[in-house]
């Protein structure tokens, strides 16, 4: 019976396997809504994990900015920079 989106999360959880941010909320979803879990908002407002289910209508894709973006790239690039990939709104002087 695999297939059903989140099963094979929940099926991790219950043998005692972590799980993602994203995995955990799928598990979820199976759990609550069984072999009707599909690409559709579920529409389950009063589920506290509703406002990260993937398929939400009306959901904000976050988008990561250019220049977020290339320091991103920049610290992949120089694997061991002591560098944040987000930068520091505020400065420090020692």
């Amino acid at each position: 019976m695999a297939g059903i989106k989140g099963q094979r999360q929940y099926e991790d959880f219950k043998k005692g396997k972590p799980l993602s941010f994203k995995g955990a909320i799928l598990a979820q979803c199976f759990v609550c809504n069984g072999e009707d879990e599909g690409r559709e908002d579920c529409l389950g407002i009063s589920c506290p994990l509703y406002q990260y289910m993937p398929y939400r209508k009306g959901r904000i894709k976050k988008q990561m900015t250019p220049e977020r973006k290339a320091i991103a790239l920049e610290n992949l690039r120089r694997p061991g920079a002591r560098e944040s990939a987000i930068p520091s709104s505020k400065t420090s002087s020692f």
